[in-house]
Protein backbone atom coordinates (compact mmCIF):
# COMPACT_ATOMS: atom_id res chain seq x y z
CA UNK A 1 0.00 0.00 0.00
CA UNK A 2 3.12 2.31 0.88
CA UNK A 3 5.19 4.12 -1.98
CA UNK A 4 8.38 2.04 -2.87
CA UNK A 5 10.93 3.35 -0.87
CA UNK A 6 8.50 5.52 1.42
CA UNK A 7 6.92 2.76 3.94
CA UNK A 8 8.19 4.19 6.81
CA UNK A 9 7.15 7.77 6.43
CA UNK A 10 3.85 6.32 5.20
CA UNK A 11 3.31 4.20 8.00
CA UNK A 12 4.20 7.06 10.18
CA UNK A 13 1.62 9.48 8.82
CA UNK A 14 -0.75 6.90 8.54
CA UNK A 15 -0.54 5.82 12.13
CA UNK A 16 -0.94 9.49 13.13
CA UNK A 17 -4.15 9.80 11.32
CA UNK A 18 -5.40 7.17 12.90
CA UNK A 19 -4.08 8.68 16.28
CA UNK A 20 -1.97 5.65 16.85
CA UNK A 21 1.02 7.84 17.27
CA UNK A 22 2.31 10.26 19.71
CA UNK A 23 4.94 13.05 18.51
CA UNK A 24 7.37 11.66 20.69
CA UNK A 25 7.25 7.96 18.37
CA UNK A 26 7.69 9.61 15.49
CA UNK A 27 11.17 8.55 15.00
CA UNK A 28 11.54 5.50 17.24
CA UNK A 29 13.37 2.54 16.13
CA UNK A 30 11.10 0.34 17.83
CA UNK A 31 8.29 2.03 15.03
CA UNK A 32 11.27 1.53 12.04
CA UNK A 33 11.70 -2.57 12.42
CA UNK A 34 7.94 -3.07 13.35
CA UNK A 35 7.18 -1.26 9.68
CA UNK A 36 10.36 -3.26 8.15
CA UNK A 37 8.45 -6.21 9.87
CA UNK A 38 5.43 -4.95 8.62
CA UNK A 39 6.59 -4.21 4.62
CA UNK A 40 8.42 -8.15 4.15
CA UNK A 41 5.19 -9.28 5.61
CA UNK A 42 2.90 -7.43 2.36
CA UNK A 43 5.41 -8.14 0.08
CA UNK A 44 5.17 -12.19 1.36
CA UNK A 45 1.30 -11.80 0.69
CA UNK A 46 0.42 -8.94 -2.08
CA UNK A 47 -2.43 -10.38 -3.24
CA UNK A 48 -5.90 -9.72 -0.69
CA UNK A 49 -6.55 -13.08 0.34
CA UNK A 50 -10.58 -12.58 0.80
CA UNK A 51 -12.73 -15.03 2.71
CA UNK A 52 -15.67 -16.72 0.45
CA UNK A 53 -19.28 -16.05 1.24
CA UNK A 54 -22.43 -16.92 0.22
CA UNK A 55 -23.84 -13.95 -1.53
CA UNK A 56 -27.82 -13.26 -2.14
CA UNK A 57 -28.52 -11.92 -5.62
CA UNK A 58 -29.33 -8.47 -3.42
CA UNK A 59 -25.93 -8.45 -2.15
CA UNK A 60 -24.15 -9.67 -5.68
CA UNK A 61 -25.74 -6.80 -7.20
CA UNK A 62 -24.65 -4.13 -4.37
CA UNK A 63 -21.28 -5.38 -4.86
CA UNK A 64 -21.39 -5.21 -8.38
CA UNK A 65 -22.97 -1.26 -7.80
CA UNK A 66 -20.20 -0.86 -5.90
CA UNK A 67 -17.05 -1.91 -8.34
CA UNK A 68 -18.46 0.30 -10.56
CA UNK A 69 -18.41 3.10 -8.47
CA UNK A 70 -14.76 2.46 -7.06
CA UNK A 71 -13.60 2.56 -11.09
CA UNK A 72 -14.57 6.15 -11.24
CA UNK A 73 -13.70 7.56 -7.48
CA UNK A 74 -10.79 8.33 -5.73
CA UNK A 75 -12.29 10.23 -3.15
CA UNK A 76 -12.25 8.29 0.24
CA UNK A 77 -15.74 10.35 1.84
CA UNK A 78 -17.40 9.55 -1.57
CA UNK A 79 -16.55 5.91 -1.37
CA UNK A 80 -17.77 5.94 2.13
CA UNK A 81 -21.16 7.35 1.57
CA UNK A 82 -21.49 5.69 -1.73
CA UNK A 83 -21.60 2.36 0.77
CA UNK A 84 -24.50 3.33 2.57
CA UNK A 85 -25.82 4.28 -0.73
CA UNK A 86 -25.77 1.14 -2.23
CA UNK A 87 -26.76 -0.55 0.57
CA UNK A 88 -30.11 1.43 1.11
CA UNK A 89 -30.47 1.24 -2.70
CA UNK A 90 -30.66 -2.62 -2.67
CA UNK A 91 -32.98 -2.68 0.40
CA UNK A 92 -29.59 -3.96 2.48
CA UNK A 93 -28.78 -2.83 5.98
CA UNK A 94 -25.77 -0.46 5.55
CA UNK A 95 -24.13 -2.58 8.67
CA UNK A 96 -24.87 -6.07 7.31
CA UNK A 97 -23.49 -4.02 3.96
CA UNK A 98 -20.24 -3.05 5.47
CA UNK A 99 -19.45 -6.04 7.27
CA UNK A 100 -19.84 -8.30 4.33
CA UNK A 101 -17.81 -6.03 2.54
CA UNK A 102 -14.68 -6.94 5.84
CA UNK A 103 -15.85 -10.36 5.50
CA UNK A 104 -14.95 -10.78 2.06
CA UNK A 105 -11.93 -8.65 1.65
CA UNK A 106 -10.19 -8.98 5.10
CA UNK A 107 -11.80 -12.22 7.13
CA UNK A 108 -13.57 -10.36 9.69
CA UNK A 109 -16.79 -8.49 9.82
CA UNK A 110 -15.15 -5.32 11.26
CA UNK A 111 -12.04 -3.01 10.59
CA UNK A 112 -10.97 0.04 9.71
CA UNK A 113 -13.00 3.24 7.81
CA UNK A 114 -13.66 1.53 4.47
CA UNK A 115 -13.31 4.05 2.59
CA UNK A 116 -9.63 4.88 3.34
CA UNK A 117 -8.86 1.46 3.71
CA UNK A 118 -10.47 0.36 0.31
CA UNK A 119 -8.04 3.12 -1.36
CA UNK A 120 -5.18 2.25 0.63
CA UNK A 121 -5.51 -1.53 -0.25
CA UNK A 122 -5.46 -0.40 -4.13
CA UNK A 123 -8.28 0.21 -6.06
CA UNK A 124 -7.95 -2.26 -8.32
CA UNK A 125 -7.02 -5.16 -5.47
CA UNK A 126 -10.41 -4.36 -4.13
CA UNK A 127 -11.66 -4.81 -6.96
CA UNK A 128 -10.17 -8.14 -7.76
CA UNK A 129 -11.43 -9.53 -4.99
CA UNK A 130 -15.09 -8.25 -4.71
CA UNK A 131 -15.18 -9.75 -8.74
CA UNK A 132 -14.24 -12.91 -7.63
CA UNK A 133 -16.51 -12.95 -4.27
CA UNK A 134 -19.76 -12.21 -6.83
CA UNK A 135 -18.16 -15.39 -9.43
CA UNK A 136 -16.94 -12.70 -11.85
CA UNK A 137 -12.81 -12.80 -11.47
Amino acid sequence: MAPEDSEEEFAREKLSAYGFLKKSQYLDEDLKRRVRYASNWIKDFEEIKETSVHLSEDDKSAVKNLIEFLTAEDNPDQIQNAIFNIAKQHDLQPTDFFKLLYTILIGVPQGPRLGPYLLAMGKQNVVDALQRAIGNG
